[in-house]
């Protein structure tokens, strides 16, 4: 007897927030320079530190604006 069932196409979740690891390799930096920079927008969740994509994204952004070559 043949099955009728059919694998479902699942779309990957978009990331909404980054551990610091994930963090820092996305914008090409230490972990531990990620995390001595004060201004970086952070979430703390029962105590695990999280970095909001749309956030650190607009952070980089102003900060590649206001930058003087």
């Amino acid at each position: 007897m043949a099955s009728s069932l059919q694998p479902i196409q699942v779309e990957s979740v978009p990331r909404l927030a980054l551990r610091r690891p994930e963090a820092a390799e996305s914008i090409g930096v230490s972990e531990r320079t990620l995390a001595s920079w004060a201004d970086v927008p952070i979430v703390r969740v029962k105590g695990t530190v999280m970095y909001p994509v749309a956030q650190l994204r607009d952070w980089l952004a102003d900060r590649a604006s206001t930058q003087t070559t």
